[in-house]
């Protein structure tokens, strides 16, 4: 490939996008290439050959458009190409654009956002600017004021949960403040269960003792009883021996026998 006079100057004029440059670059490129690169069919195979596309070894503008610098391309891109293609139409329809300073992308969001009433002149330019100036400053305000509803929400929101903080803090205390009474009762009720628990051993070892006692006195009452028992069979032998003496003393034999020995 063969490097040429008038890619190394549309090299130089593409870093110029931002100041403008970019519409020398498509004036170059169309003089040089007229009847290639404005044409709406393809170019023919000669006319290509004959321009410093051909020239420089290349069978397209495309090719050479991607072909890098060292190679006598331009190492650029060929989406970059269509929007500046795009956007360089729309300025020869409309020259008014040139005195703007645009960039192809600013020039093809304008017609996008214009499609299909793209502004005419420079009236209806900074007519269409104005619009979109005070769309955005209502979207602006808009989004303020919404903004602003938002923070005064979150605001409302910030109090409510700090009370609700405030109300779950003091309920907090509340429950430290009865866990720590219920803790001193527990500790209350367990010194008062061992207390318990002593005198119910000491109760236990006094019924025990006191059931010893028992016993014993049952021992000496059945003893008594026992006793008791014997002296009454004992009472009642005596009566009966009595109780005949007298019959007998009272008999008639008895008398008798008295009777006859006087």
């Amino acid at each position: 490939m063969a490097k040429t006079e008038q890619a190394h100057e549309m090299v130089r004029m593409l870093g110029t996008e931002s100041a403008g440059g970019w519409l020398y670059f498509m004036h170059y490129a169309h003089r040089q290439l007229h009847g290639i690169i404005d044409s709406r069919g393809k170019a023919s195979a000669e006319r290509i050959r004959e321009s410093f596309i051909g020239r420089a070894g290349f069978s397209g503008w495309f090719e050479m458009i991607e072909a890098p610098i060292s190679e006598g391309g331009l190492g650029w891109n060929i989406s970059k190409w269509k929007q500046w293609q795009r956007a360089f139409r729309l300025v020869r329809s409309n020259p008014y654009l040139e005195q703007l300073d645009l960039t192809p992308s600013q020039i093809n969001t304008l017609y996008n956002e214009t499609k299909p009433e793209f502004p005419t002149d420079l009236a209806g330019y900074e007519a269409h600017q104005a619009s979109k100036a005070a769309r955005l400053a209502e979207r602006q305000a808009n989004s303020l004021k919404l903004s602003n509803e938002r923070i005064h929400e979150l605001a409302k929101a910030g109090r409510e949960k700090d009370q609700a903080i405030a109300t779950l803090r003091a309920e907090m205390e509340n429950i430290k403040t009865a866990l720590a009474s219920a803790e001193a009762k527990a500790v209350d009720l367990t010194k008062s269960i061992t207390e318990l628990t002593s005198e119910k051993a000491v109760l236990t070892t006094k019924n025990q003792s006191h059931l010893a006692e028992i016993d014993s006195l049952k021992q000496e009452i059945e003893k008594l009883r026992e006793k008791a028992d014997k002296f009454a069979l004992c009472q009642i032998t005596k009566d009966s021996l009595q109780k005949r003496i007298d019959s007998y003393n009272n008999s008639s034999a008895w008398k008798k026998l008295i009777t006859s020995e006087i």
